[in-house]
């Protein structure tokens, strides 16, 4: 309960930045976060393959 009352607190607070700015602020992360992985994906899996490879090639 202590939790949903520290949620109910923090909705109700006017102070500071509000909360639909904070959710903007998040989704803006997200999308950040999403586009950054989509475009590093495809190098980390490459890299991966080669050590694979290259381990596989030892045995």
């Amino acid at each position: 309960m202590n939790f949903i009352n520290s949620i109910k607190r923090f909705v109700r607070d006017e102070d500071g930045i509000s909360t639909v700015e904070y959710g903007l602020v998040l989704a803006l992360v997200g999308v950040v976060v999403a586009a950054g992985l989509g475009t590093l994906g495809g190098n980390i899996n490459s890299s991966i393959e080669a050590l694979a490879q290259t381990v596989s090639g030892l045995f």
